[in-house]
């Protein structure tokens, strides 16, 4: 998924652009931009146009890894180098919790008049309040154009928001046919402005077709969709589970994996079964000053993910493997496995039922 992805740009040939991908679980990509009357810049300023928002060319623009102060990590908001991921120190550093609701006294930010939140947390109209600014949320990846945005303030949780003006998204399944409302699928895309996405893989043209097929830009993104229009991200299509018959998204996984006091950041991954399918494998790094104790994590989860997601394996490191753009590099674990460090709950005795942890 590609909330915010590593990139830098170059002119090729004064056509177009080459845009960098740094992807995490594989070699960089390139695409390619038409830049003939800057179309694709103009996609992208539609839907900061679909939300309303009047954005003056004076105004700053602060990526949310460089906001201390919404990270909890105290003091006012402060700029920090977002290529320097070590300098970038909050007490909590997953992806799916953005910032620390922790009160604190310079609050105040009477810079900052609006925020993207994502993914929109419960948390949302609370913050809202608490900064007093506005909260809009948006999906986009480099290759697109910002297809689904949100109105101000929006309050259905966890939504990526709805389908804007001018862009054409359907959910589908592995044969590109519509999935229904409520179902899981692939999003797919395409925009009625002509060159207002990329057009491919630069000197790639077996990533060009796959991405491409059959006229629609696909993003590789699970999402589904509510009878109100509202799309919600499920996980990366490669990131997805299958264990004993059931879909499970790592994502949502991993929101509640990092949610535990002793854990700082968390990558929730499919290992092999023996049973065929899938096990679910959390590798998590602790917070300072914590420790990790396996069964108290699984009770903890007990409450908040249905029996059949919560992992059968977890392994703690130090710190998650990361690309140069902070990352979780998954496949690196993936390729890892279940390694002699790591903890199987059903070797240490203790089973999940759909009612109870027993041992």
């Amino acid at each position: 998924m590609s909330w915010g992805l590593g990139q830098r740009l170059h002119r090729h040939g004064g056509r177009c652009l080459q845009r960098h991908l740094s992807l995490g679980d594989g070699p960089s990509l390139q695409i390619g931009l038409h830049q003939g009357d800057d179309r694709a810049a103009q996609e992208g300023g539609a839907a900061f146009e679909a939300i309303g928002l009047g954005i003056d060319p004076g105004e700053n623009w602060i990526r949310e890894l460089e906001l201390d102060a919404l990270h909890g990590g105290g003091g006012d908001c402060k700029k920090r180098s977002s290529r320097a991921p070590e300098s970038y120190n909050p007490e909590k550093q997953p992806s799916a919790v953005p910032f620390s609701l922790r009160p604190y006294q310079h609050d105040a930010v009477d810079e900052v008049r609006l925020a993207f939140m994502v993914p929109l947390t419960e948390e949302a109209e609370a913050f809202r309040a608490r900064f007093g600014i506005e909260i809009f949320t948006i999906f986009n990846m480099t290759e697109i154009s910002s297809p689904i945005t949100s109105e101000p303030n929006p309050q259905v949780s966890g939504t990526g928001g709805s389908a804007r003006a001018g862009v054409d998204v359907r959910l589908v399944d592995d044969n590109d046919c519509e999935v229904p409302d409520g179902t899981v699928g692939e999003m797919i895309l395409r925009t009625d402005r002509p060159w207002g996405m990329n057009h491919g893989y630069h000197k790639n043209p077996e990533a060009t077709a796959r991405a491409w097929r059959n006229g629609w830009f696909h993003t590789g993104d699970a999402f589904r969709r509510d009878a109100n229009g509202n799309y919600f991200f499920v996980d990366r299509m490669k990131d997805a589970i299958r264990r004993r018959g059931e879909n499970i998204s790592s994502f949502e996984v991993e929101i509640e994996v990092v949610a535990f006091p002793a854990v700082r950041e968390a990558a929730v991954i499919a290992v092999p079964s023996e049973l065929g399918e899938d096990e679910v494998m959390a590798v998590v790094a602790p917070a300072p000053g914590h420790e990790i104790d396996p069964a108290a994590l699984l009770a903890f989860l007990r409450d908040r993910l249905a029996y059949f997601m919560i992992p059968r394996y977890l392994r703690v490191l130090p710190e998650l493997p990361k690309t140069p753009t902070a990352k979780v590099l998954k496949a690196e674990l993936r390729a890892q496995g279940i390694t002699p460090d790591t903890w199987d709950r059903e070797q240490a005795g203790i089973s999940i039922r759909r009612d109870r942890i027993g041992s």
